[in-house]
Parts: structure tokens; sequence; C-alpha cells
């Protein structure tokens, strides 16, 4: 009745008790001239097409409510232009002849007339400006495909714009453009597309290939120089990329021996593809890379898992496997945030030999969460911590077909196989959680030994 009197009162020409409302809505509280929140919460304003007017768009501005910033390569959420120390290295800009960490001196930036301040600004290197904004400014699960190759790759003939339709028929909101060793496709007309969320990226490598999400320009290498391969992915890191290991499983020495020459690549790694293609095709090199993923696991780093159909020919499928990301919004800085994060999982639909063969209609999906004080609320998702001692974790998956298994430390502690096939599930299981530990989700289509897997998580981990 309260909210009709002052309508009422409005209707009849009668005062009202009640002040009218304000239409202005309250003026936003100032940040700090050095905030710069995109690396540490994945925050974007939707304000227009470029929140804080500051000449960069939101879709590459880390810091889009501060006017004085628009770079954050440390990821400290200090931006460049306010951060005595840019590249996080140690060596204050003053001292330091390489600030912003991009291969090129300060020196031979000022003589070629490019920033010294900006990672994405490079002498001989075109940037990468396009605009594709937001295309969902809601938080959600999104799925994506993160290895896909155009016509300009040399294996490849499939113009940019010929993935739309089967994105979209796949149900898949993002595609990882990644050609091998090029940064073209960016710059193709039909890159500017407003139905499905192309995100700039790049296959890097020979002797092993990494898979470079969300840069701006080319970061290729020397692949044999273990000095010029840490100064590439530094180059795609500082730029905002995220970065990842590609079927590790295929190249295993090469990648051990250039991780043993360069240990400090792999702090760099944000995720790791441990499903490459179509399973059936892929299972040796996956199993390698999965075991490879779950030692830096068992070794203390943090990096999510993710996966990609690596598809070069029309006649193939994508989205198997997808990756399915939490971001708080379906944009460039919106999934490299969530997947930085580690809150991402992969999986393939079911059936997907006899019968429905290549189908999305029966893709499991998961959300796998643990009750981190206790309160009977799952509040810690894929990618968070939560103290170590008794933790309810609880697996809900979708099309649940075979045994759904809980791993801790890359072991099995738990499997769940009562249901019927194709049935959603949300078991609940109690563990004793260790210090420093660490637990995913999978699921494989049968109880059979060797059974192909739907569903592999990113993990929960345990406070050390």
């Amino acid at each position: 009745m309260r909210r009709l009197v002052p309508l009422l009162a409005l209707l009849l020409g009668c005062p009202s008790d009640d002040p009218a409302p304000d239409p202005t809505p309250a003026p936003r509280a100032p940040y700090a001239a050095d905030h710069c929140a995109y690396f540490l919460t994945g925050e974007i304003d939707l304000l227009g097409t470029d929140a804080d007017g500051d000449g960069v768009s939101n879709s590459w501005d880390h810091c889009p409510n501060n006017p004085a910033d628009w770079l954050d390569s440390d990821r400290d959420g200090i931006g460049n232009r306010s951060d005595p120390d840019l590249d996080g290295d140690g060596v204050p800009n003053d001292d330091d002849p390489d600030r912003d960490d991009d291969g090129v001196s300060d020196a031979d930036e000022a003589a070629e007339g490019t920033d010294p301040s900006d990672p994405s600004s490079v002498p001989g290197l075109a940037r990468y400006d396009g605009d594709p904004g937001v295309f969902d400014a809601n938080a959600g699960w999104y799925a994506g495909d993160l290895h896909i190759h155009t016509e300009y790759s040399h294996d490849s003939s499939v113009p940019v714009a010929d993935w739309v339709p089967p994105a979209m028929d796949a149900g898949l909101d993002f595609l990882w453009i990644t050609d091998h060793r090029t940064f073209q496709a960016p710059f193709d007309p039909t890159f500017d597309e407003d139905r499905v969320l192309l995100v700039p990226g790049i296959e890097w490598g020979g002797g092993g290939h990494a898979g470079m999400g969300g840069i701006r320009t080319n970061n290729e290498a020397n692949y044999d120089d273990p000095a010029d391969v840490v100064r590439a992915w530094t180059l795609a890191r500082m730029q905002g990329g995220v970065q990842s290991v590609n079927h590790y499983g295929d190249d295993v020495d090469y990648w051990d021996a250039l991780f043993a020459a360069a240990p400090e690549l792999l702090g760099m790694l944000d995720v790791v593809e441990v499903w490459n293609a179509w399973w059936p095709v892929s299972q040796g090199g996956n199993d390698d890379t999965i075991a490879f993923w779950q030692g830096l696991l068992n070794a203390g780093y943090r990096i999510g898992a993710v996966g990609g159909s690596d598809v070069h020919f029309a006649a193939l499928p994508i989205g198997f496997p997808t990756t399915v990301v939490w971001a708080d919004t379906l944009s460039i800085p919106g999934i490299n945030a969530g997947l930085r994060a580690g809150r991402s999982y992969v999986t393939q639909s079911f059936p997907y030999r006899d019968g429905e063969l290549f189908g999305y209609a029966a893709r499991p999906a998961l959300d796998f969460r643990a009750d981190a004080d206790g309160d009977g609320t799952f509040e810690a998702m894929l990618g968070d911590t939560v103290p170590s001692g008794t933790v309810d974790f609880q697996l809900s998956v979708t099309f649940a077909h075979g045994p759904v298994l809980l791993i801790r430390d890359g072991v099995e502690i738990a499997r769940f196989d009562t249901h019927d096939p194709g049935a959603d599930i949300a078991p609940v299981f109690t563990d004793d959680a260790p210090a420093a530990s660490w637990y995913r989700v999978e699921m494989r289509a049968t109880a059979e030994p060797g059974a192909d897997p739907l569903l592999l998580s990113s993990p929960i981990y345990v406070d050390p």
C-alpha cells in the first residue's frame, strides 16, 4: 500500500508525504589513480564501449574505471603509468632498460616512436585494435573451443567466417583463433563478428606447440633458444594473454628439454590443454598431458584445464571437446579472467559414435563446489581455495553416463556410478582434506577400463 500512496497522490493532484524519487543514480565512488582491478577480479565496466573515456575500448582496458590508465601488465592492481615497476621484475622503471618487458629496449622504442610502457606497442609488430565488445553482461558459464585453425595456417583452408555457423550449431559462445605461427586472422574483415566472440590468438611454436589467447601482436620466437622463448611468452603475458601448452604428450622431448633449460616458463602457464581433439584419436597424447599437468599441480602450481578440437578442415566438427568457463562477462577480458582463475572444465557430448555421431544435445555440464566453512552452503567453486580439514564436496553433473570420479592429488578417492545413463546427479562426498592438496572431477563414458572421458575439471585447491 505504501507504494500506491505517491502514485495516487500524483494522479489526484494531492501532496504526498514521501519525497519524489531522484532519477539520477548515485555517483560512483572514484577509484584511486592507480586502481586497475581487471587482473585481480575480472572487473569490467559495461557502460558504453569506453567506460572511462580514456580512448581505449572496454575490450582491451585492464582498468575500465580508471581514465588515467588502461594497462596492468604485471597483474598487481596498479596501472602501468602509476606502477613504479610496471613489469613486476623487481627493477624500478627508471633503472630498467626494458620497462614493459616487450623485448625491445626503451631507448630503441624511443627511437622507433613506440610506447616503452605498453607491451602491445612494439616496433615492427602490427597491433590488433579491433573492439569485439561485450556479448553478454551477465556472469555465467560460457562454452568455447580454444583451438581453431583457419586459412591463415599453412595446413588449413577454412575462411574465418566459415567457423561461425558451426560454432553456433554447437552452442559455442566463443572461439580462440589459433593459427600456426601467424597472427593474420584478427586483421581479416570477417573477424569483426557479432554472433560468436572471436578471441585473437596464435598457436605458437615449432618443436612443441603453445596456445596464446587474447594477445595483441604476433609473439613468435626462435623455438630452440630458451631465452627467446621466455621473451615471447613474457610478451604474450604482459599483453594480458592467456598462455597454454598444447598437446604436450605429442612433443614430450621438446617440452621437457625446454622446461629444464628455462623452468621459469612453468610459472607463466595459465592453463594446460589436457584434452586435444576427439579423444579416440588423441588418447595416448592426452594421457601423457594429463600426467604432466597433474605433476605440476602436485608441485604447487595452480593451472587450469582446457581443451580444444584442433580443427583444420571444415568437414570436421568443432567443440570436440568444449571448454566451459565461468566468467563475469562474455568478453575477452571476462573469458581470460575466468581461465586465469581456473574456473574451467572440459566436456564432450554423448553418445558420439552410434546413432548421434558428433551430436551436441547431451553435452554433460558440471558444477563442482565445496563447502569451505561447514555452513551447508557450497560456496567454493573451480579455482577457489578452501581450508584444510573436513570439507564437503558436491559434484553436480547433468547427463551423467558412466562413473563420476572425485580425484585428489591425481588419485581417485570416490566413485559415483549407481545412476541411470543420462541422469542428472548431485552427490556429496566428505573428505579430510590435507593441506596443499587439490581435487578435480572426471567422468568416463562407461565403467570399462580406459573408457573415453566425457568430462574433466580444473581443481578446487586446499590452502597450504
